[in-house]
């Protein structure tokens, strides 16, 4: 083999070993950006997990928090029904409540002037009745102190 071959199988050889070295040094350089690279998507999913549970945790919140206003909008309706009957039912006894003081000097006089009436007719009765029970009641008393 000529000296030119031994020359160029040296350089190729030299050249090998280079890139050989090269690539061990690239390694070691590249190494722990790989495993930095590694750490942060295994971080990184985990974050996604987090936060997907998160999400779902507030989704469920949400849900929650819709299903009890909606159960506060039906009791609203209802007790606004309620007060709204209340209302009508306070106007109706208003109302009546009005009738009454209209009514009521009316029907005071009409029942005063028929008791006073009604005694008129019926003291004299009352009074016979009256002397009569006095009358009996003074006979037997006599006569009971009387026999002793």
């Amino acid at each position: 083999m000529s000296s030119i071959q031994w020359i160029s199988l040296l350089l190729v050889g030299g050249s090998i070993m280079i890139l050989i070295i090269s690539c061990i040094k690239s390694k070691k350089i590249i190494q722990p950006v790989i495993t930095q690279i590694t750490q942060l998507a295994t971080s990184t999913q985990l974050e996604i997990h987090h936060f997907t549970q998160e999400i779902q945790f507030q989704n469920e919140k949400l849900k929650q928090l819709k299903q009890k206003i909606a159960c506060l909008q039906k009791t609203l309706q209802s007790d606004t029904l309620s007060l709204q009957h209340f209302q009508t039912k306070q106007k109706e006894l208003q109302h009546s409540l009005d009738q009454l003081n209209e009514v009521l000097p009316r029907l005071v006089v009409k029942v005063s002037k028929s008791m006073i009436q009604q005694i008129k007719d019926e003291t004299p009765h009352i009074w016979k009745i009256f002397t009569y029970a006095l009358k009996k009641t003074f006979q037997k008393q006599k006569a009971r102190f009387s026999n002793k």
